[in-house]
Parts: structure tokens; sequence; C-alpha cells
């Protein structure tokens, strides 16, 4: 058994301990409209809107609930789910008034530590949904890496690893691998950069469809540092394009801007004639309340 250091509340908990007992306890069918969804459910995904769940209901119907629910109770005759959500729902599809539930005397860590490992052990959680699953366990329950690989039974590496991509990984990247946009291999490959250059890889990512070795190779040779490079280019170009626009639009003639080595800018306003020149200091003349001084401008007079 382990015992994680809780003082009076102390964890006797593990996986296969854990499983051996509630195989033990008595089968009890209970109304269905007692039994509700649990909070320790680790999957994010919608498991109602897909073939392997119209299977799963189609089966119930065929042959009964073959595996029972695992519920504690929460309060007199009102019970939670802590495995076989899935089971539940399809219960509940088929109109059932009551279903084999396995009931368990759990603390609120134990039931979370329980739902991770039956879903882990049926594989039906992703490898974000089973990082973001043990990084919320680790942090609610203020347990070190050693703790959390003690009670799911999973080596100290492999959950730290998975720790550590929800842990690093941006909120974006993650969404994105929610959304099966990419893969998880490709998060484990940008989390030595910062958020915001990840979110950049990423999009390099979806849009030339990289495998996640040449993202790797991409991160590893540094070939990000010049997209962001080249990018940062072509928006302060695509601004100053957009700024040149206006100031044509203002003078209402050719305008050319310069950065000087001194880092001053050079404007030079071409006047088609001296007529247009002095029309337009004319206007200025008119419009003091308007003008504005130009730190250096360059009046370019061409008859």
């Amino acid at each position: 058994m382990n015992v994680l250091g809780f003082g009076k509340d102390a964890i006797k908990l593990d996986e296969k301990d854990a499983i051996k007992e509630h195989l033990k306890d008595n089968l009890k069918f209970i109304n269905i409209e007692l039994v509700h969804k649990g909070h320790y459910q680790p999957r994010y995904r919608d498991f109602l809107n897909n073939d392997s769940f119209v299977e799963l209901v189609n089966s119930v119907k065929m042959s009964g609930l073959l595996q029972p629910i695992l519920v504690r109770e929460i309060s007199d005759n009102q019970y939670e789910i802590i495995a076989g959500e899935r089971r539940y729902q399809a219960c509940k599809v088929l109109g059932l008034e009551s279903i084999p539930c396995i009931i368990k005397d759990l603390t609120k860590l134990e039931a979370q530590v329980l739902a991770i490992v039956e879903n882990i052990q049926r594989e039906q959680l992703s490898p974000l949904e089973e990082s973001e699953a043990l990084s919320k366990l680790k942090e609610k329950y203020n347990l070190t890496v050693e703790e959390v690989a003690n009670l799911i039974g999973k080596p100290r590496t492999t959950i730290a690893n998975l720790i550590r991509v929800f842990v690093h990984a941006s909120p974006r990247a993650k969404e994105k691998c929610k959304q099966g946009l990419i893969e998880f291999g490709h998060l484990r490959a940008i989390l030595s950069l910062e958020h915001a250059v990840q979110e950049k890889v990423i999009e390099l990512i979806i849009i030339n469809k990289w495998s996640v070795r040449k993202t790797e190779n991409y991160v590893r040779t540094n070939n990000h540092m010049n997209s962001l490079e080249k990018k940062k280019e072509i928006e302060y170009v695509s601004q100053f394009n957009f700024n040149k626009a206006k100031l044509c639009e203002h003078f209402e003639t050719s305008v050319k801007v310069q950065e000087m080595a001194n880092g001053k800018i050079r404007m030079q306003v071409e006047f088609t004639s001296l007529n247009e020149f002095k029309n337009y200091l004319n206007n200025i003349d008119d419009n003091n309340s308007k003008s504005n001084k130009t730190n250096e401008m360059d009046l370019v007079l061409e008859k």
C-alpha cells in the first residue's frame, strides 16, 4: 500500500488493490434517477455522438449491461459515477429504469484516481486528456510526480512527461490538439518554445501538414526563429505600405519615405508644378489649427 503522508487522511490506495477490492463488492441495482454524472470524468470529447457509442447502445440493448457502473454514495440514496459514464448514458438512451452498480466508499481523491485508472486501462483517454487529468490531480491535492505515479501505477518518467506537456503547452496549441488538427507528439516537440512562438509554429504545422519528426527537426535547427523574423519583417512592410498610402492620400500626390542611418525618417513629397506646391502651402495657412510639425521633411519640387 502507498501512504502519501496526509496525516489522518493518509491515502492507502494503489491500482491493483483498488481493482481487486471493488470486484469483491456486491452488485446492486439502483434506480437510474438516483445516479448522477461524476465530477471526475477525465474525458472532454463528445462520446455521445460517435459510432462507438452507437455500438455500445446496441450491445446493451441486445445483451444487457454486462459490466456494472462504479459509483460512490454522496448522500442518502444519491450516487455519483466514478467510472462507466458511457455505459450509464447508453442505459439512459434505452430508457432503463435501474442499472447494475458497484458502490464504493471512496474519498474524493480516491474517486478521482480510480476514474483516471479505469479510463486509462480501457484506453478511452487520449494522451492530452490523460495529461490534463494527471496535471489537475497533482495540483488539486498538492501531490508530487512520484506520488501521482504510485497512485496511477505508471512509471514516474511517463507521468512527468505527460504532466509536462499540459503545463508547458500554450492554451491555443492544446486547443488545436483537442480539435485533432495536430498530434500530441507535435505538442511535445514545441514545449521548449515560448507560448507565442509555439503558436506560430503550430500554424506552420497545420498549413504545411508537418509530421512530428519534421516539427522536431524544425525546432531543433532553430528554423522557427527565421520564420518568425520573416513574419515580423512582412508585418513591418505591410504596416509601412499602409502608412505610405495614407500619406499619398493626404498630400494627394506621390510620397517617398526613407529610413536614414541615424534613425530619422526622411519623407519626400513630389509636386508636379510650383503652382501645385503653392496651393498646398496656402491650404496649410488656411488650416493652421490642423497642421502639425514634421521632424524632418525634404520637399522636392519638379517643374
